[in-house]
C-alpha cells in the first residue's frame, strides 16, 4: 500500500508539471501573438499617417498652384484695367487740349503761363519769408540803430545840399544877401561832378562861381577834373565812359578854371 500511494503522488505531480508547462507555453504564445498584433497595428497606423501626410502635401501643392494661377490672373486683369484707364485719361487730356486750343488763342495762352509763373514765384517767396528765422532782439536793436544812423546821414546830406544850392543861388541872384561861407564852398567842390547833389540846371551857375577862384580851391578843382579825365582816357576799358556826366563835367570844369599868369 505504501508503494501505490507514492506512485500515485508521483503521477499526480508529473501531471501537474505537464499542465503548468502547457499553461506557460500557452501564455508565452498569447504574449507573442499580442506583441505581433501590436507591432502590426503600429505599422498600420504609421502607414496611415504617412498616407495622410502625403495627401495633405498634395492638397497644399494643389492649393498653392491654384492660388498662384488666381494671382496671375488678377494681376493680368489689373494691368488690363490700368492700361484702359491710362488710355481713357490720355484721350480726355487730348480732348481738353484741343478744346483749350480752340477756345484760348496763343497770345492769351502765353499770358496765362506768365501769370502762373509769377504766382508760383510769389508763393515760393511767401514760403521762404515764412520759413525764415525770426531775428533776435540784439539784431532788431542793431537794425534799428543802423536805420537811425542812415536816416541822420541822409538828413544831414539833404540839409547840406539845400544850404549849398541856396548859397550858390544867392551868389547869382541876390548878391546883396550873399555872404562867403567856407563850408558851403567846400561842399560845392566835393559834389561838383555829382549830378544828384548838383542838378544839371544849377551846374552852369556853380562853374560860373568857380571861374575866378584862386589858391587852394583852384588846385583842388584842377586835381579833381584831371583825375577823372586820366582814368577814362588812359584805360581802354573806360573809354565807353567818355559820354558820362562825370567826364563831361570834368572837361567843362577844366575849361572854365582860370589859367595861371
Amino acid at each position: 500500500m505504501g508503494i501505490d500511494s507514492t506512485s500515485k503522488l508521483e503521477v499526480k505531480s508529473l501531471k501537474l508539471q505537464k499542465r503548468t508547462k502547457k499553461i506557460n507555453k500557452s501564455e508565452e504564445i498569447t504574449t507573442e501573438i499580442n506583441n505581433i498584433d501590436i507591432s502590426e497595428y503600429d505599422i498600420n497606423q504609421k502607414k496611415e499617417m504617412n498616407n495622410q501626410a502625403v495627401k495633405h502635401k498634395k492638397q497644399k501643392g494643389k492649393r498653392k498652384i491654384s492660388n498662384t494661377i488666381n494671382n496671375n490672373e488678377i494681376i493680368k486683369e489689373t494691368k488690363i484695367i490700368e492700361t484702359e484707364d491710362n488710355s481713357i485719361k490720355m484721350k480726355e487730356n487730348q480732348d481738353e487740349e484741343e478744346i483749350n486750343n480752340k477756345i484760348i488763342p496763343p497770345k492769351k495762352k502765353a499770358n496765362i503761363h506768365v501769370i502762373n509763373d509769377v504766382n508760383n514765384i510769389e508763393e515760393l517767396h511767401k514760403c521762404n519769408v515764412k520759413t525764415s528765422k525770426q531775428p533776435s532782439k540784439r539784431q532788431i536793436k542793431r537794425e534799428k540803430a543802423e536805420k537811425k544812423e542812415n536816416e541822420k546821414r541822409m538828413a544831414s546830406k539833404t540839409e547840406a545840399m539845400k544850404k549849398g544850392l541856396n548859397y550858390v543861388s544867392k551868389w547869382k541872384y541876390a548878391r546883396t544877401e550873399w555872404k562867403f561861407e567856407k563850408l558851403r564852398q567846400i561842399w560845392l567842390i566835393e559834389n561838383l561832378l555829382d549830378e544828384i547833389s548838383i542838378p544839371n540846371d544849377i551846374f552852369p551857375t556853380v562853374l560860373e562861381y568857380f571861374e575866378g577862384c584862386k589858391g587852394m580851391a583852384r588846385e583842388q578843382l584842377l586835381k579833381k577834373g584831371m583825375d577823372v579825365i586820366r582814368k577814362v582816357e588812359e584805360n581802354e576799358e573806360n573809354k565807353n565812359k567818355v559820354e558820362s556826366v562825370v567826364y563831361q563835367r570834368a572837361r567843362r570844369l577844366l575849361q572854365a578854371l582860370p589859367t595861371e599868369t
